[in-house]
């Protein structure tokens, strides 16, 4: 079979448009986030990124009191130690300025509340561009406890859930530390 310039020519310009096609679609800017996609945060406690530890999902509204996302990670990790006072770094890939409401939980061995709803501490906080930072306090609830093993170092679980809304949409953040009862 015989194959002509023109067939060749069509072969080679159909190539080269494609090309040009391919490199011309807009990059990707690092501050935006696919319409499906949860945004990135990325987590820094003390010295350690602590990233690879949250679990990230798109929420429909709060649920203050559910904890199962808490059990699996305790089902599923071990849980880290960090004292009082130390800084937790949060960082939005998509550098957005917006507030954040953050939950902060007591929990038993296996992730459910050791106390009632009523003891969740929350608290408001705000990125500036996309970045912000706390320290992990004590949690006021852990004196209703009774029992002695909780003023053992590192026997005090605590759930965190970092609700953050980004172009109408809901997303939750979840992570688990072990912690101290309060200062030493």
């Amino acid at each position: 079979m015989k194959i002509g310039k023109q067939s060749y020519l069509i072969v080679i310009l159909s190539l080269i448009v494609l090309l040009i096609s391919a490199c011309s679609n807009p990059k990707s800017n690092d501050n935006e986030v696919a319409e499906n996609e949860i945004p990135k945060l990325t987590v820094k406690i003390g010295d350690m990124d602590f990233s690879s530890n949250v679990i990230s999902k798109r929420i429909q509204k709060i649920d203050k009191e559910n904890t199962e996302v808490f059990q699996n990670i305790i089902k599923n990790d071990s849980i880290s130690y960090f004292s009082l006072g130390t800084t937790v770094k949060l960082q939005l890939a998509n550098k957005d300025s917006t507030s954040y409401k953050l939950l902060d939980y007591v929990l038993r061995e296996d992730g459910t509340l050791k106390f009632s709803g009523s003891t969740i501490k929350e608290t408001e906080g705000k990125f500036d561009k996309g970045i912000n930072s706390f320290t992990f306090d004590e949690n006021l609830a852990i004196k209703l406890s009774s029992s002695s093993k909780n003023f053992e170092q590192g026997k005090i679980i605590r759930g965190f859930k970092l609700i953050y809304n980004w172009k109408d949409k809901m997303y939750e953040y979840d992570f688990v530390i072990r912690t101290d009862d309060s200062r030493k």
